[in-house]
């Protein structure tokens, strides 16, 4: 069944299992088209784990979670690539083939996803120069940067308009001005329509860049106020 048309996820009392054991218990909330909303907690307080089984990675046993209006628990194996393209995900680890150009990383993933041949050269342009990178198109992802692989990954999660950006300590590896500025360029792919789930721990950003926030805590999600930390 559909969702309220306004809402990209919508979990109700799911449970999160890592391995054998339930790390999560009776998560609930709903992330709104548009929204950008943190997810924080300790180093395995969950946040991966959630993001994972959101994302289909992990299997969902109890509970619910709606994704654009397909509950994951029903979805079949073979089905899940074609949601997937709905969501933009993003690895701390980058997870780029080393052996190609920025521009055949991106191409690789337009071709997995059925685009006409005629319209890639273009729309990689066009991605590249979102995340400032439209000079480092035939770049090997080794002769760039952390910060610079970071926004190649980012433009890679936008090729199919995702209706949400799933982001997993994007920053994790990254020095404190790098950070900031993929801070900035996910902020500003939220100021236009991109829903965007961070996990992160880089507390000092987002209390600067201040936005809902989740906390992972003691096996359950909470709602908190990040200035209150």
């Amino acid at each position: 069944m559909k969702n309220d048309i306004n809402t990209v996820i919508d979990i109700k009392d799911a449970s999160i299992f890592h391995r054998y054991s339930t790390i999560l218990n009776n998560v609930n909330f709903k992330i709104n088209k548009g929204e950008f909303v943190y997810l924080i907690g300790k180093t395995g307080s969950g946040k991966s784990s959630l993001l994972k089984t959101i994302y289909g990675d992990l299997a969902l046993k109890m509970g619910s979670i709606n994704v654009d209006g397909n509950e994951i628990k029903n979805i079949k194996k073979s089905e899940l690539p074609f949601v997937r393209r709905k969501l933009g995900i993003i690895f701390q680890d980058f997870q780029l083939f080393q052996d190609r150009s920025i521009a055949e990383n991106l191409i690789f993933v337009m071709k997995a996803t059925g685009w006409k041949k005629s319209k890639m050269n273009d729309n990689v342009f066009k991605l590249l120069s979102k995340v400032g990178l439209e000079d480092k198109a035939n770049r090997y992802p080794y002769q760039l940067s952390g910060g610079e692989q970071q926004r190649a990954v980012i433009a890679r999660a936008l090729i199919n308009n995702p209706i949400i950006l799933i982001a997993d300590e994007p920053t994790g590896n990254l020095d404190p001005k790098v950070s900031e500025n993929i801070f900035k360029l996910f902020l500003e792919i939220n100021k236009k329509g991109t829903t965007i789930l961070m996990a992160t721990h880089n507390y000092e950003l987002i209390k600067k860049f201040n936005n809902r926030t989740l906390n992972c805590i003691r096996g359950k999600v909470e709602e908190i106020n990040i200035n209150n930390i």
